[in-house]
């Protein structure tokens, strides 16, 4: 028979088990760009990860001098680190729980540090999980409602309240979501090791470095615009949007290569048949205030309803799929960056007349399109399970962290 935990569980203010500790306040002239010795690394909103952890990169980083950090201001293994002040109430309360050991790293003035007390009867990862729950969100959603700039007060963290089931089975919750974390963190390193994998394929076989087997004719080189149409964009007044009505893609619908069908827009206008989404259209984004965003593209499948937004263009006829992965090449992508102006993020039409292109053989072509799809399906269905395991760890927090679902105890 299956015993399962069922001792009872307690409620408590968070701030009878935590330390609330500000952030580092620093002005402009302490920061370093490069770590100097005895630098301290600061934690920003941008290294709070939607997932709940924290990155540290080697770019962009800000440095301050260590003589102006506390001891505990810097951070440990369980402490979790939360925004604490941003205009974005997307952003406010958004945390990161800290699942390693680092040295002399501390969050700025806008986060805040929670760390655990050491109590007997509390354990310190069951802890930073609250912060990962619907609980907390709402809790902190309904404190910041309303204003201009959303701060999140120490007393507010001190008087929200977290529910603690017996010590065993904090270890026992805390252990589980871990395990879901490891996993997932598995998945993520081979998905980059295959997106190496394809990159690193698509460059080699879109310049002819790597030839399939049984493939040896010549190559030519040739006008993108000889091969594909280039459509642009409908303009719209901002009294055409609607709640529905024909959809309009933006720069916002392309993510990593890949149709976003997110915060999307609508509107009701006369569209010419021209500027409505046909199966196999290259959306390419050609203005924008990012000029990393210039020449961001996607493969569109059949659409019915769809047209694409002024700051868009799409490029009609690639009927083997070739030329879609060579403009996402660095062949292509190359010649983009080398057109765009300092103050104008955009490119035009002559830019577009002036791209070149290798072009094979259409068996080639075909070929070559067919192992890259493969790779990009191989890819698919690794981040297909990556969100399935991300969604069924979201819901296990929120089961678990309630007291919805209590797991089995270990025999010893």
């Amino acid at each position: 028979m299956v015993e399962r935990f069922s001792g009872e569980w307690k409620t408590v203010k968070l701030g009878e088990i935590v330390q609330i500790i500000r952030g580092v306040s620093y002005s402009e002239r302490d920061v370093h760009r490069a770590k100097l010795n005895g630098d301290c690394l600061i934690l920003r909103g941008g290294n709070v990860l939607e997932n709940g952890h924290i990155t540290i990169t080697d770019s962009d980083n800000v440095y301050v001098n260590g003589s102006i950090v506390s001891d505990k201001q810097r951070i440990r293994k369980n402490d979790v680190v939360i925004v604490s002040s941003t205009a974005s109430m997307r952003v406010i309360g958004k945390s990161g729980v800290i699942d390693s050991d680092y040295e002399n790293v501390a969050p700025g003035a806008f986060l805040l540090l929670i760390r655990p007390l050491k109590k007997p009867d509390v354990f310190a990862p069951y802890v930073s999980w609250y912060f990962m729950t619907e609980t907390y969100r709402n809790n902190i959603k309904r404190l910041v409602a309303g204003g201009v700039i959303q701060n999140i007060k120490m007393e507010h963290i001190n008087d929200l309240i977290i529910t603690l089931p017996p010590l065993e089975e904090q270890h026992a919750i805390a252990d589980t979501l871990s395990a879901f974390d490891r996993h997932i963190s598995a998945l993520s390193a081979l998905i980059a090791k295959h997106e190496a994998i394809r990159q690193g394929a698509l460059e080699d076989l879109m310049t002819g470095r790597t030839r399939l087997e049984g493939f040896c004719g010549s190559w030519k080189t040739v006008k993108l615009l000889d091969v594909v149409r280039l459509v642009q964009g409908l303009t719209y007044k901002p009294e055409d949007v609607d709640s529905h009505g024909t959809l309009v893609l933006r720069s916002s619908n392309i993510q990593d290569n890949k149709l976003s069908l997110e915060n999307n827009v609508y509107v009701r206008a006369r569209i010419s048949k021209e500027k409505m989404i046909q199966e196999g259209d290259i959306l390419v984004c050609v203005r924008n205030g990012s000029a990393n965003l210039i020449g961001k593209n996607c493969i569109l499948p059949a659409m019915s309803n769809t047209t694409f937004g002024a700051f868009m263009s799409v490029l009609r006829g690639d009927t083997t799929g070739f030329i879609a992965k060579v403009f996402e090449s660095s062949i292509v992508q190359k010649q983009l960056r080398g057109r765009t102006s300092a103050t104008i993020n955009q490119i035009t039409k002559k830019d577009f007349e002036s791209i070149t292109i290798p072009l094979p053989p259409m068996d080639e072509q075909l070929a070559i399109s067919s192992v890259l799809s493969a790779l990009d399906s191989e890819l698919s269905a690794l981040n297909s399970e990556r969100a399935k395991f991300s969604a069924i760890r979201q819901a296990a927090i929120s089961d678990l962290l309630t007291g919805k679902i209590r797991l089995e105890r270990t025999a010893h």
